[in-house]
């Protein structure tokens, strides 16, 4: 797998109904181009990452234009890049619009996550 300018990747844990549910409902620009959703749990994403270590569990990952952000930085990025379109895109850029409401809130949101996961009996990615 190798990036290109038009392309998207959101990096995301798919054992997480809250980051699959979120992951698919997200709709970017047309003029963005497009958005490729890659389950962390499934997929070797190391050619992606070019031996940079992030920890998933700690954030999902965006990757555009050869660029990484990480966990608030991934969900501010991606409020940006989303359209207006639908009740879920209009509250992400709502919550998430503003880097320090993206770095205010997204650890509830990984709380959230980490609650789910432990109430569900799933293990960390590794």
């Amino acid at each position: 797998m190798n990036t290109t300018p038009q392309t998207v990747y959101i990096i995301y844990d798919g054992d997480c109904p809250f980051c699959s549910n979120c992951a698919k409902a997200l709709r970017i620009k047309e003029t963005i181009g497009s958005l490729k959703l890659i389950n962390a749990r499934e997929e070797n994403i190391q050619s992606l990452l070019n031996g940079q270590q992030f920890d998933l569990n700690e954030g999902m990952l965006v990757i555009m234009e050869g660029k990484y952000y990480h966990g608030a930085q991934a969900a501010y990025i991606l409020s940006l890049l989303s359209t207006r379109v639908g009740l879920f895109n209009k509250l992400n850029f709502l919550l998430f619009h503003k880097l320090f409401l993206a770095r205010m809130l997204y650890p509830v949101f990984r709380g959230i996550r980490n609650v789910i996961l432990k109430f569900k009996g799933i293990s960390p990615i590794e």
